[in-house]
C-alpha cells in the first residue's frame, strides 16, 4: 500500500495494473455469463425477435434475413408473457419487507438493554437510507439476472450539521513572553481545520470565531447490477472472499468532490471491459421493442464528455501481513480506488467490517457447478420464443382466411391488378362453360393440435415460474378462505429459499452499518423517533453502543407476513370469547371491544 494512503508515489501504474489483472483475469469466463444476463433483459423488455450472432458478434433481429415482400405479410408478434410473470414475481419478493430487529449475543443485561436501544436506533438509520427502494431495485436486478448486489458507504456530504470542535494543542507567550504549549479540550476550527482560540499569558485561551459546520456523515446504500462486481474466485462464501470489487461509471465532478483529485474524462470507456454492461447501464434503452418495429434490434450507448470509470476494491485483514493486519488503531485490510490510469485512494478500509467490505451478494438460486447465480427465466425464454412463433403461425392463417389465395383463369380477360374487394364492382369477363373467371382457394382447417400446442406452451411456462396459485383466482367456485390461503403458501414456497437467503444477507449489511456508524457517530447523539402511541420520544446514543466486547448484541431480520382485516378480527373474537379482557360482558371487556375492533 501507499506510505499516505492520498499521497501519490512511483508505484502506483503497477497497483493498477495488478488490480486490474484481477478483474480482467476473470472476462474470458464470466463472458457466457454476462451473454445470458444481457439476453434475459432483452426479452423481458420485448426484444424476443433478438439473437446474438456469434459470426457477426452483435445482436441481430431475424427480420434482417427478410425480403421486403416477406415483412409486408409476416407476423413477428411480441406477447410477452415474461413481463407478465416478471411483474408477479417482483411483487412477491418484495410484498413483505423485512423487520429489522436486535438480539442480545449474550444473557448480560447490558446486552438485553443495548438491543433494546437499538432497535429504534436502527430503525431510523434503514428509513434514511430508503431500505424499501434499495429492496426493489435489488428485487428487479435479482430475478432475470439470477443474482444482485448491494453496497452500503458513508457519505460524508449527508447528515446533520454539527459544529468542527476537537482538542487542539494552542501555542502562545507567557507575561515574561516566553513561549508556552497548553492542551485545550473543545476548541472550535475553521473549514481550512485551523484552530480558532488565541492563548492568553495567564493560561487561559479566547475563541476567535465560530466552529465551521459539517455534516456528520450518513450511511448510503444501492443496489447494484450483478455485471458490476467480482470477487475472488472459486467457491468460498460471498463474505469470506479476499478481496470484492466494484465498477462504475461516475462522473468528473463527483469524482472530485469526493477524493479532491481531478481526473480525465473518458470519451469512450468499455465499462469494465464488459460491452454488455455499457449497453445495460448506459445505453438508450430497449424502447418500442413489443411492437417489433424494424430497428428496434439497436441500442445507443452513451460516452458523453465528463465520465470516468472508477474501480473500488476491498481486501480482507490478514494478520500475516502487518500492513493487512487490523489493530485499534487501523480497520485493517485494504481499500484501493482507482482509474484506468490514476489511483485516487490506497489505505485501510474505511470501516471495521466483519466481513471483507460493505458489498452484499444476493442469489435467486444456486445451481452446483456454477460461479453466479441462476433465474427460472433462462429455461423460460426458449419457450418464450416458441409461444411468440406460435402465435405467428396462427395470425398468419388468419390471413390466409381474411386475404385467401385467388384462382383466376386466364383466358377471361381480366388482370389481376382488376380485382379488389370493392363492394358493388361490376366486371366484363369471357366466362368459358363451367369454368369459373375468379375463385377463391379456401385454406386448409387450423388443426386442433395448434391450440394444444400453445396451451402446452403456456402451462409449461406458468410452472416454471410457479404463477399457478400467486394470482388470487379462486380454485373452485365455493373454495374457502383457508384453502385460498394454503395454496398461495404452497405457491410462494418457490420463492421461499430466495427470501430466507435475503434476509441472512440483510443482517450482514446491517453489521456493516454498525462499522460506517462508528465513524460517523464519533460524539454523543439524539435520535427521535415516534413510539407505540405515535408520540416523539428520544435516544441518546454514544460511540460506547459501537464498542465490542463490552457488550453485544446481533441483528435479527424478520420477514414481515401480511395479515387481513379478517384475520386480525378473528383473532381478537378469540381472545376476548377467552376472557383476555376481563369476563365477557364487563365494563372492561365491552370498552377493550371498541377500542380494538
Amino acid at each position: 500500500m501507499r506510505g499516505e494512503p492520498t499521497q501519490p508515489d512511483m508505484g502506483d501504474p503497477d497497483r493498477i495494473r495488478w488490480a486490474r489483472g484481477l478483474w480482467h483475469g476473470q472476462d474470458d469466463v464470466l463472458r457466457p455469463w454476462h451473454k445470458s444476463v444481457e439476453e434475459s433483459l432483452r426479452m423481458l423488455a420485448g426484444q424476443q425477435n433478438i439473437q446474438w450472432n456469434s459470426f457477426l458478434n452483435r445482436w441481430l433481429d431475424v427480420e434482417s434475413w427478410m425480403t421486403d415482400d416477406e415483412r409486408r405479410w409476416r407476423q413477428r408478434p411480441i406477447v410477452n408473457r415474461l413481463l407478465y410473470w416478471f411483474t408477479l414475481t417482483h411483487s412477491r419478493l418484495t410484498e413483505n419487507v423485512p423487520i429489522l430487529t436486535f438480539q442480545p449475543a449474550t444473557l448480560d443485561r447490558f446486552d438485553a438493554m443495548l438491543a433494546q436501544v437499538m432497535d429504534p436506533v436502527f430503525k431510523t438509520v434503514w428509513s434514511q437510507t430508503h431500505m424499501e427502494d434499495v429492496i426493489d431495485q435489488r428485487a428487479a436486478w435479482l430475478i432475470p439476472c439470477g443474482e444482485a448486489y448491494t453496497v452500503s458507504l458513508l457519505d460524508m456530504s449527508l447528515g446533520e450539521l454539527r459544529p468542527r470542535v476537537g482538542p487542539a494543542m494552542l501555542q502562545g507567550a507567557d507575561q515574561y513572553g516566553q513561549p508556552f504549549e497548553m492542551y485545550a479540550e473543545a476548541v472550535p476550527y475553521d473549514e481550512q481545520g485551523n484552530p480558532l482560540a488565541e492563548l492568553q499569558p495567564d493560561g487561559s485561551y479566547v475563541v476567535t470565531g465560530e466552529p465551521f459546520m459539517e455534516p456528520e456523515g450518513q450511511v448510503v446504500s444501492q443496489a447494484l447490477c450483478p455485471l458490476q462486481v467480482r470477487g475472488e474466485w472459486g467457491q468460498m462464501p460471498w463474505h469470506r472472499k479476499n478481496w470484492h470489487m466494484m465498477y462504475n461509471f461516475e462522473t468528473i465532478e463527483a469524482i472530485h468532490q469526493r477524493h479532491g483529485i481531478e481526473v480525465q474524462a473518458e470519451s469512450e470507456p468499455l465499462i469494465g471491459n464488459s460491452t454488455e454492461l455499457a449497453r445495460i447501464l448506459h445505453g438508450s434503452g430497449y424502447f418500442g421493442t413489443m411492437s417489433a418495429k424494424p430497428g428496434s434490434e439497436g441500442i445507443q450507448t452513451y460516452f458523453g464528455e465528463g465520465f470516468a470509470g472508477v474501480w473500488t476494491m476491498w481486501q480482507r485483514p490478514d494478520r500475516r501481513k502487518p500492513e493487512l493486519a487490523e489493530s485499534n488503531e487501523s480497520p485493517g485490510g485494504r481499500l484501493l480506488i482507482f482509474t484506468k490510469d490514476q489511483v485516487l485512494y490506497d489505505g485501510p478500509r474505511e470501516a471495521k467490517f466483519r466481513y471483507t467490505s460493505p458489498i452484499r451478494k444476493y442469489e435467486f438460486i444456486r445451481v452446483p457447478g456454477r460461479p453466479a447465480g441462476t433465474s427460472p427465466q433462462e429455461p423460460m425464454n426458449p419457450l418464450q420464443r416458441t409461444y411468440n412463433k406460435g402465435w405467428g403461425q396462427i395470425l398468419e392463417f388468419r390471413n390466409l382466411c381474411t386475404n385467401p389465395v385467388g384462382l383466376l383463369d386466364q383466358h377471361a380477360g381480366v388482370k389481376a391488378k382488376h380485382i379488389t374487394n370493392r363492394p358493388g364492382l361490376i366486371m366484363t369477363v369471357l366466362k368459358r362453360s363451367g369454368v369459373k373467371a375468379f375463385e377463391y382457394e379456401a385454406p386448409p382447417r387450423l388443426g386442433d393440435e395448434v391450440w394444444r400446442t400453445q396451451q402446452l406452451i403456456l402451462e409449461e411456462m406458468r410452472d416454471f415460474g410457479s404463477i399457478e396459485g400467486a394470482e388470487g383466482r379462486v380454485p373452485t367456485a365455493d373454495a374457502s378462505g383457508e384453502l385460498v390461503k394454503e395454496l398461495r403458501a404452497n405457491s410462494d414456497r418457490y420463492l421461499s429459499a430466495t427470501a430466507r437467503r435475503a434476509v441472512v444477507e440483510d443482517a450482514r449489511m446491517v453489521e456493516d452499518w454498525m462499522a460506517l456508524l462508528q465513524v460517523s457517530w464519533d460524539l454523543e447523539k439524539v435520535i427521535t423517533y415516534a413510539g407505540e402511541d405515535q408520540t416523539a420520544q428520544t435516544v441518546v446514543v454514544f460511540p460506547e453502543m459501537f464498542k465490542q466486547g463490552r457488550v453485544n448484541v446481533i441483528p435479527d431480520m424478520e420477514s414481515a407476513s401480511t395479515e387481513s382485516k379478517q384475520q386480525k378480527r378473528q383473532e381478537l373474537r378469540q381472545a376476548l370469547a377467552e376472557g383476555a379482557f376481563g369476563p365477557p360482558g364487563g365494563p372492561d371487556h365491552t370498552r377493550a371491544y371498541l377500542e380494538l375492533f
